[in-house]
């Protein structure tokens, strides 16, 4: 085959990879955010990476996880569950808690109030944004709550930086982290303090015990999203989260924001059954891959005798010739090795007299 004609093959095969490569690309990533596989601004793929760089993290795509999961040592983390839970996923979470493990639930929605209230956490979200005009990054709503508790959870966290939250009504909760007595509650939207608004210093983080375990509440989801992991204290505090499990659960079975391709693994993973029925499928388009080379080589030697009785003989010195032709590169022992073989396939199989 000259140069010329496998130009057209050359490039058939070179958009085939790209396509490949895009659907495994595709599949293997999501853009949803706060997704562990996000790695836009607003993903998780940060969080995921930093807990497993010290602790075994485990990607969760259903609540079953915590019936196969040891609560003792572990660490569970919801982030934006909203109202996604339902009565059974809520018990699984309860008895995780219950028998010991710690849960850790961020958002800014009031929505999650119902699954804290079907946990028994008595602290709340509040739901309406927070601003502080003197400690912020870059603009108010940007609020980096400074004031934190002396508390085994904070160590080391000097803030927690905010990104557009709210704030928490603790109830029986202990307050981990707070605001500035300079926040405020923009109860209108508008971003700037009015005569209704009230400065005062206010929750954003705090800790409630439950049975053996554990619920921290974070009034913000986005504080632990690609782009504010690195703002004050939110790395730090995820630190303290892995440094203190065994274990770290990342729960997204309340969003389904999971690519197909890590469905498909985390579903292959549980499947004894259907592990074995891939492995079997595979080795057998391997079998049956392997053995279209040589089926095609003598039709191409028929093909080059002109000839289209099957019965016509192939000599040994004919394969060879052919061989020889198609593969120049190849030296003496290797097309005699291969006219062997072929020849000896065929008369096996009654195509010689």
């Amino acid at each position: 085959m000259s140069i010329d004609e496998r130009y057209p093959r050359l490039a058939l095969v070179a958009l085939l990879g790209f396509v490949v490569l895009g659907l495994v690309v595709g599949t293997a990533t999501s853009a949803a955010p706060f997704g562990p596989y996000n790695y836009d601004w607003d993903g998780g793929s940060e969080l995921r990476t930093e807990l497993g760089s010290t602790t075994t993290v485990d990607v969760a795509h259903s609540t079953d996880e915590y019936g196969d999961t040891s609560p003792q040592g572990t660490a569970a983390v919801v982030i934006d569950p909203g109202s996604g839970y339902g009565a059974g996923d809520r018990s699984q979470l309860s008895s995780f808690v219950f028998d010991g493990g710690t849960l850790v639930i961020a958002d800014g929605d009031e929505t999650a109030n119902v699954l804290l209230s079907e946990l028994g956490v008595s602290a709340r979200i509040d739901g309406t944004p927070v601003q502080d005009e003197d400690y912020h990054h870059r603009v108010p709503a940007l609020v980096r709550a400074n004031e934190v508790e002396e508390y085994d959870r904070v160590r080391d966290v000097d803030a927690l930086t905010l990104n557009h939250g709210t704030v928490l009504d603790p109830g029986e909760a202990t307050p981990l982290v707070n605001t500035s007595v300079l926040a405020y509650l923009d109860e209108n939207g508008n971003e700037e303090l009015d005569e209704n608004e009230t400065l005062a210093s206010r929750s954003v983080a705090a800790v409630e015990p439950l049975g053996a375990g554990e619920v921290v509440v974070v009034s913000d989801e986005s504080a632990f999203t690609n782009a504010m992991l690195d703002q004050a204290g939110n790395r730090q505090f995820v630190r303290n989260l892995a440094a203190d499990h065994d274990r770290v659960v990342l729960d997204y079975s309340a969003d389904g924001s999971l690519p197909p391709l890590t469905y498909l693994f985390l579903t292959l993973r549980e499947a004894p059954l259907l592990q074995f029925l891939l492995g079997a499928s595979g080795v057998a388009i391997i079998a049956l891959w392997g053995s279209q080379p040589l089926a095609r080589l003598q039709s191409a030697v028929d093909r080059r005798r002109g000839s289209t009785d099957v019965t016509t003989a192939v000599t040994e010195e004919t394969v060879a010739t052919y061989l020889a032709d198609r593969h120049p590169h190849w030296d003496g022992d290797r097309i005699r090795r291969v006219s062997k073989a072929i020849t000896r396939q065929r008369r096996q199989g009654g195509h010689d007299d």
